[in-house]
């Protein structure tokens, strides 16, 4: 809404403020991945407060409480919350009142203050060969050009071929124009919205396909004690009711049929509903049959109103995408998807060649039928009942992210990496079936039959993934399943990873922690034969006091849980610094133990020995900014080599001594808390 009207066409949100919160977490660690610098920030910001009404009986307060917990500790930080006891502002876009306007004021100028505009430099004559290939797209009417047409442009600029190609690679690595060299070759995407036009025409014709039965607010029981009423008789059922009319002249039960009418026509493709309603003067003769774009005729989308209320006048492609998350090329070719579609230069069998490399369609096999796609994006939640309907594994693998979770699209991506005949397996993946249809098939949990193994199921729990076997013939084929999976779970990331552009997506196998509870589980990974807990460093014990056989471990990590299962009489040889070393994954836990001090990032550099070039390199290349400067210390140490040898490893008790130590000696508070933290000797006292 802008100034009291609307400027879209509004749809309701498919996701609760929970899932969005979830999403919006993953988008944080996203874009941190992309920077070296000060870590992104998230603003949760809710509106229509003129509608929380409808979200009785969980009152705001419920809902900042619920939000809350939701908030991985490595990301509290990185949270912004203008009031420090809610996560949601609640604002009335439509018709805003002063409040309303001051907490805009207040987010925008947050925003402002905390994330400005990042210069960047271009080359004169390449500013000039945008701004004209702007132009002459604005000119042509169509924000897609061919190569050749650029080139044209580039020559009329006195450019040569080599900064040709360097200015449309520029261009598509800070997202002015989009030009994918080993997908499209000779294709030139001059506005980027272009892609995701083609996207949001898919999502938006889901959301209207699903738009009805979201919008019966209408309760089971409320629904079940209408119809009871209704068919109860009273005192005056004998009685004829006398007859109303409303101001137009009709009475209520033919505006009900006319409404209904309408409603069902609103359902049919355009073309069908201009060919129902345009009379002609022959009328009494046989009308020609005339084809759907999926191939179907109208008279047999009719013939379809025997079918369930919700599918009675869905063509079977519209049925398949939005059920399944389906699509076809006759389905992609409708009008209502045409919008970019340019004869010779950019048509459907480009997009799906374009979306099929970038991970957003796998190609399904199929022996009969259309060549058939799935678009995992678009597909609905799994209830958790059905995970716990296929998930029956008594060890499964857990994928933990140590970065702060899974990344946006990781997910949905993998699911098309192992899918698709792009990237072959020794053991092909395909979609699970029950009576020809998919057994399991959800955004967030998809069911897999790996021919003459068994079924694979894996799940998006938010913060890390779960994948589950079953439906083995013997534990010897079990094993080797397990091991299949486990490649191609972390190869799959590592190619989706590199193809998304993400620097720090580096997972790890783990298990579900003992120590966590059934509705906040977390994760704890395994490291020299025991697991570690991730939400508390001092909490960790061995493989073998878990009493469940972990199927998925290599034959290292088996033999490690057999040799501290014979060890397990004997106390463990005490050695600190071999148990506390430090790694890159451990980045973000010890920028958040050094926050408090990070205005102190140089003399801590200093304790930690690093050469006084590179933390001038660090304080030139964030202009100051302690946070920043913070962090890339933190990460120049853990990756440093030159002094392991004079020095060690890096680990918690240099990082003790070093805080101790820093600015003479004083104040060692935060020493002491790290140190008992992590289990090492506390600092000694001045």
């Amino acid at each position: 809404w802008l100034r009291g009207k609307a400027v879209s066409k509004p749809y309701r949100c498919i996701r609760t403020n929970e899932e969005n919160l979830k999403k919006f977490i993953q988008t944080i660690n996203t874009f941190t991945s992309k920077t070296k610098g000060q870590p992104s920030k998230l603003l949760f910001l809710g509106t229509h407060r003129d509608q929380a009404h409808k979200c009785l009986p969980e009152t705001v307060a419920d809902k900042n409480e619920r939000l809350k917990k939701l908030i991985p500790a490595k990301f509290e930080k990185q949270i912004i919350q203008l009031d420090k006891k809610t996560l949601i502002f609640e604002i009335n876009a439509l018709n805003p009142d002063d409040t309303d306007r001051k907490t805009a004021e207040k987010v925008r100028s947050y925003i402002l203050e905390q994330c400005p505009a990042k210069e960047v430099e271009i080359p004169v004559r390449w500013d000039a060969f945008e701004e004209k290939l702007r132009s002459l797209a604005k000119g042509l009417g169509r924000q897609v050009m061919s190569r050749k047409e650029c080139w044209r442009v580039a020559q009329s600029l006195g450019l040569e071929e080599n900064s040709f190609n360097e200015a449309l690679d520029f261009f598509h690595n800070w997202s002015l124009m989009f030009y994918f060299r080993d997908i499209l070759p000779e294709v030139v995407f001059i506005d980027p919205q272009v892609i995701l036009d083609k996207v949001s025409e898919l999502v938006v014709f889901m959301f209207e396909l699903r738009e009805p039965e979201e919008e019966d607010e209408t309760s089971p029981d409320e629904a079940a004690g209408a119809a009871a009423k209704a068919q109860t008789p009273g005192p005056d059922t004998d009685k004829p009711e006398p007859t109303s009319t409303n101001t137009d002249g009709t009475t209520p039960e033919k505006a009900a049929a006319t409404s209904s009418q309408t409603a069902d026509e609103s359902l049919l493709p355009p073309g069908w509903q201009q060919f129902e309603k345009t009379p002609g003067p022959d009328t009494d003769k046989p009308e020609p049959t005339s084809t759907n774009t999926d191939g179907t005729t109208p008279e047999k989308a009719a013939a379809t109103s025997s079918q369930t209320a919700d599918e009675s006048l869905l063509p079977p492609g519209w049925q398949q995408f939005e059920k399944f998350g389906h699509v076809t090329k006759a389905f992609l070719e409708d009008k209502r998807f045409s919008s970019h579609y340019h004869r010779g230069i950019f048509s459907c069998e480009d997009l799906i060649h374009l979306l099929e490399e970038l991970l957003v369609f796998a190609k399904l096999e199929s022996e009969e039928g259309p060549e058939t796609w799935l678009m995992p994006s678009v597909l609905r939640q799994v209830a958790e009942e059905k995970v716990k309907e296929v998930c029956v594994s008594a060890g499964p693998l857990v994928v933990d992210f140590p970065d702060g979770g899974p990344q946006n699209g990781i997910f949905c991506s993998l699911m098309a990496h192992v899918l698709s005949p792009q990237h072959p397996h020794p053991h092909p993946w395909k979609l699970c079936l029950s009576s020809n249809l998919p057994k399991c098939l959800y955004r967030d949990c998809i069911q897999f039959h790996v021919p003459d193994f068994g079924s694979v199921t894996l799940v998006d729990r938010f913060q890390y993934f779960e994948a589950h076997v079953s439906d083995t013939t013997s534990e010897e084929e079990e094993q080797k399943l397990w091991q299949h999976v486990g490649k191609s779970i972390f190869n799959g990331i590592e190619t989706v990873s590199d193809m998304l552009g993400y620097s720090n997506n580096k997972p790890r196998p783990a298990i579900i922690c003992p120590k966590s509870h059934s509705d906040k589980a977390h994760t704890a990974y395994i490291k020299d034969g025991k697991w570690n807990c991730t939400s508390d460093m001092g909490v960790r014990g061995t493989l073998a006091e878990l009493g469940t056989v972990l199927p998925w471990c290599d034959e290292a990590c088996k033999q490690q849980q057999s040799a501290v299962a014979m060890a397990a009489t004997t106390p463990p040889p005490t050695s600190p610094d071999s148990t506390q070393q430090l790694d890159t994954d451990d980045l973000f836990e010890v920028v958040c133990e050094l926050d408090d001090v990070a205005h102190m990032w140089r003399p801590l550099g200093t304790a930690l020995r690093l050469r006084p070039s590179t933390l001038a390199r660090i304080k030139a290349d964030h202009q100051q900014d302690s946070r920043s400067c913070l962090s890339e210390m933190v990460t120049e140490w853990l990756n440093q080599s030159y002094n392991t040898e004079r020095f060690g490893l890096p680990s918690w008790k240099m990082l003790v001594e070093a805080v101790a130590h820093r600015n003479g000696g004083n104040n060692n508070a935060l020493a002491i808390h790290i140190a008992t933290k992590y289990k090492v000797p506390a600092p000694a006292q001045n």
